[in-house]
């Protein structure tokens, strides 16, 4: 998948909803590193950014619609939110997942 198809379903959500595009700039970069490269994802990141502009009354898709929408889908700690860090690059999108997967293997095995 590449830039303009990412492009090209963002835009078809805002269209539908009503929304002005977001200016892209790094954007499509981003979601594709938020989203592990897994067209499934850019969509979910797409439609949830949408809402997040209609909860907020917004007539304008934002990369800060994007940012809530990662925040609810992935969790709140705002250093990993790829959206919102200045160096989104360098951060492991999976890395919680790992941590609470490595804390239920050890809490299964009867360690803390």
């Amino acid at each position: 998948m590449d830039r303009d198809d990412v492009l090209t379903i963002i835009d078809a959500h805002c269209e539908i909803a009503g929304l002005v595009a977001p200016e892209t700039g790094d954007l499509v970069e981003r979601i594709v590193h938020a989203a592990r490269r897994r067209f499934g994802l850019y969509i979910e990141y797409s439609i949830a950014a949408v809402e997040q502009a209609l909860i907020q009354g917004s007539d304008r898709l934002g990369l800060h619609h994007f940012a809530a929408a990662w925040s609810l889908l992935e969790g709140n700690e705002i250093e990993r939110n790829v959206f919102l860090a200045d160096d989104w690059w360098e951060s492991d999108p999976d890395r919680l997942q790992d941590i609470q997967l490595a804390e239920a293997r050890s809490r299964r095995r009867g360690g803390r």
